[in-house]
């Protein structure tokens, strides 16, 4: 995938999005590179990573990793919990980041697929 960026940054984002399936197990990841036209020094690196279980066809649990600038913490890289419930064609999930530090924080999403 690639994407622009526009605003503080002005950019290019080449990434790379993966989904895998294997039974009750899942594995979502997306990553990017921001490529600062501008400035060399505000080149960036993004990810986010999901690693789920299915409890049923509606009910996953898991683990959480990000870098992004988006949220600045103490951490350069968040790690939490997340817990996805769905029905036909959304979704809405739930991560909680950085518990057990100074700084937690949550992170809750809405979803349709068409």
């Amino acid at each position: 995938m690639i994407g622009g960026v526009v605003g503080r940054s002005n950019g290019v984002a080449p990434g790379l999005l993966l989904n895998f399936k294997l039974n009750k197990a899942g594995l979502y990841s997306e990553v990017e590179y921001l490529l600062d036209v501008d400035s060399r020094a505000n080149n960036f690196f993004y990810s986010w990573t999901d690693l789920t279980w299915s409890l049923n066809d509606r009910l996953w649990i898991g683990l959480s990793a990000q870098r992004t600038r988006l949220y600045e913490t103490s951490h350069d890289v968040q790690r939490g919990l997340l817990i996805r419930g769905g029905l036909k064609k959304w979704q809405f999930t739930g991560y909680v980041y950085n518990l057990g530090f100074d700084d937690p924080f949550v992170i809750l999403t809405l979803s349709v697929s068409f």
